[in-house]
């Protein structure tokens, strides 16, 4: 019987799931509480709970979610704001650590599985292009317009 060796990174990886987890099932709960009924020490669950709201906060912006919103809502969400939203899921880990954490989701479930990460680049790409042909395009209008109120003002002083 071969026992797999656990690394101390995939015990915090899978501590950090179960915290998550059980915070989603429980709702507004209390470091201590989570310790004592995940049989950990208050200093892990602590740490573990700090990281939690730091990657949060970094991937959570309540304006730009209310604008997005009603975007969606009203049929006007553009190749941009996909792109805008890769690069903040990407901003909080891979896709595979991330679909890790959802509820209902076993870490081990996910063992071996990939993401597509060339897609995603892909995805991206266009994205990104797409968002740059915008710029263009406004310059290149702005240009335009500029050449034309010339061409009326050399017009008018004739």
């Amino acid at each position: 019987m071969d026992k797999k060796k656990v690394t101390n990174m995939e015990v915090k990886k899978q501590n950090r799931n179960r915290v998550f987890r059980y915070i989603c099932r429980n709702g507004t709960v209390s470091n201590p509480d989570i310790a004592h009924e995940m049989n950990m020490s208050l200093p892990t669950v602590t740490q573990i709970t700090k990281e939690l709201i730091e990657k949060a906060e970094q991937a959570f912006d309540a304006q730009k979610a209310a604008e997005l919103e009603q975007k969606l809502r009203k049929n006007k969400f553009t190749l941009a704001d996909f792109y805008d939203q890769l690069v903040q899921l990407k901003g909080m880990g891979s896709l595979s650590e991330i679909a890790g954490m959802l509820p209902g989701v076993k870490a081990s479930d996910l063992e071996g599985a990939t993401m597509d990460e060339k897609l995603l680049q892909r995805m991206e790409a266009i994205a990104s292009l797409e968002k740059q042909m915008k710029e263009a395009a406004k310059m290149l209008e702005f240009e335009l317009a500029a050449a034309l109120r010339d061409q009326i003002i050399e017009l008018r002083g004739k």
